[in-house]
């Protein structure tokens, strides 16, 4: 709670740890507001990465989509960097968006559903443009990876 009250002009009343694996997230209720506190994992994204990520959901908002926004910490910036004994790890405070995990048996209708929301957030993200880089995930050859994936045997040698 430390972090989010150095760095935020909010008052944390409660944190409450909701998952770790690559990088932790963290429940930060206050009085009134509930928030979403992600530590990234040592070395994964630079700073200006996470601003990335963070600028493409302020722009996802502003097109009307129920995504998480962001919070500026108090020098204006949508993400801070922590200094950890593992290494430097940067933040993000989000709002928090209710809303359920999905539980088994999963309805085609579920899919039916995600599969809308993805539409609208790439169609939304098509004129998406940043002032932050951001390294490619890309390899180029995404679909024919995929199409070799159905056939046996195919992806011994990858």
């Amino acid at each position: 709670m430390e972090l989010v009250a150095h760095n935020y002009s909010i008052q944390p009343s409660a944190a409450t740890l909701v998952r770790s694996f690559m990088n932790d997230v963290y429940r930060i209720d206050t009085g009134t507001d509930t928030y979403v506190l992600k530590v990234y994992g040592t070395g994964r994204l630079e700073a200006d990465e996470v601003r990335w990520e963070q600028q493409l959901a302020r722009y996802l908002v502003e097109a009307g989509l129920p995504v998480a926004a962001d919070v500026a910490t108090t020098t204006g910036s949508s993400a801070g960097v922590l200094e950890a004994p593992e290494g430097p790890r940067c933040f993000t405070l989000t709002r928090w968006v209710p809303g359920s995990k999905p539980q088994p048996p999963w309805s085609d209708g579920l899919y039916q559903s995600v599969g809308a929301a993805l539409a609208r957030i790439h169609n939304a993200a098509d004129a998406f443009t940043s002032t932050y880089p951001r390294r490619s995930v890309r390899r180029g050859d995404e679909p024919e990876r995929s199409v070799r994936c159905f056939t046996p045997g195919a992806l011994s040698s990858d």
